[in-house]
């Protein structure tokens, strides 16, 4: 990735940050009502709320001690775990901390946060409780204090929605009468709502969000694949996208043509890359060769690398062994981090030659 493109990323995420955390507490949605689409066959907790206007999203859980009571700072002041995501647009990213910038899969903050925005209901069956006073609030878990909050804000820094989360309405019963779901509440109501719903966990951790399978690799465009390990070095390159059958472009003496299947499922294995960790961003000043040379990473003995019909490139570089593990380090293309992954990434690639091609022709 160039230094441009790099810079132009960590802008992004700044400044995605910057947006939500300048966003105020009491700033309701009902005057920027423009930004949604409408809705009126189904009574909705965010009517015409929808997914494709949201560019950032924060999540903040307060933080509690062994006992389950909330905790505070030297200054009295509710501490809380907060993680924010910006959409780009590939995908979204972790938007600040030690982890800005790491990828998060679009499927994943749909499943966790969008689709229970554009789904909680409003109308008789769902409301709990109308007007609640804040003693009521506080027994549902729904007290500016207590709550879960969930903040989404659109492209022009609106705040198109901010839900509070309170207990689980269940409340650790089981059985098949017991019903399951969530009390929720916009944060400019006081009307209790519950949201009925088997499984919810809003978890503040951003390791529990970020993509461990960075790289998107359209298997059907790829037109040279290049492998090189201590076992070998192989390439192979077709014309095309459409051109069924691959040539030899490195390799070894003797062998016949290489078998189309094998060269597909090396293509898989570059798909399939699992990042154990992203322990750290990297530098875009003078250190960075300095780690990657201590990381076996600036002259790596193992690397894969896929060029698609577009030229985009994916490479992945496997380095040294990190201390006391089965990982070693790695560096992808796809992430500006210095990554872990598990030994495999060295074995799966670091292979005889030869079971990719066909026995000589006689």
């Amino acid at each position: 990735m160039s230094a441009a493109a790099s810079l132009s990323k960590s802008n992004l995420v700044l400044f995605a940050a910057a947006l939500l955390l300048a966003v105020p507490t009491g700033l309701t949605v009902w005057d920027e009502r423009e930004v949604f689409t409408e809705v009126t066959d189904l009574a909705r907790l965010f009517p015409g709320f929808t997914q494709a206007n949201v560019r950032a999203i924060g999540i903040a859980v307060p933080l509690r001690d062994e006992k389950g009571g909330l905790t505070r700072d030297e200054k009295g002041e509710l501490r809380r775990e907060i993680t924010q995501f910006v959409r780009t647009d590939v995908d979204w990213v972790i938007a600040d901390g030690p982890l800005g910038g790491a990828p998060v899969r679009d499927e994943v903050v749909y499943e966790r946060v969008l689709r229970h925005l554009e789904a909680i209901p409003l109308d008789e069956d769902a409301l709990v409780l109308a007007d609640g006073t804040p003693e009521q609030l506080l027994r549902y878990g729904l007290s500016a204090e207590e709550a879960v909050e969930i903040r989404c804000v659109d492209g022009a820094q609106r705040l198109i929605a901010e839900l509070l989360v309170g207990k689980d309405a269940s409340a650790g019963r089981v059985g098949k009468d017991v019903v399951r779901g969530f009390f929720v509440r916009a944060r400019d109501s006081a009307d209790v709502v519950l949201y009925e719903q088997d499984y919810w966990v809003i978890d503040p951790d951003p390791r529990q969000w970020i993509d461990r399978h960075p790289v998107r690799l359209p298997i059907d465009e790829v037109v040279r694949v290049h492998v090189k390990a201590p076992k070998g070095e192989v390439a192979f390159e077709r014309a095309t996208r459409d051109t069924p059958d691959w040539t030899k472009a490195i390799g070894p003496d003797g062998v016949g043509p290489p078998r189309n299947n094998e060269v597909r499922a090396l293509i898989q294995q570059l798909l399939a890359f699992e990042i154990q960790d992203y322990v750290t961003r990297l530098p875009a000043d003078g250190s960075l060769d300095q780690i990657l040379a201590e990381r076996g990473l600036a002259t790596p003995k193992i690397f894969a690398e896929a060029r698609l019909a577009d030229g985009r490139v994916f490479r992945i570089d496997v380095g040294s062994k990190v201390p006391g593990k089965n990982e070693y380090w790695v560096r992808c293309s796809a992430v500006e981090f210095l990554l872990s992954a598990g030994d495999w990434v060295a074995t799966r690639f670091d292979r005889d030659p030869e079971p990719y091609f066909d026995p000589p022709r006689r």
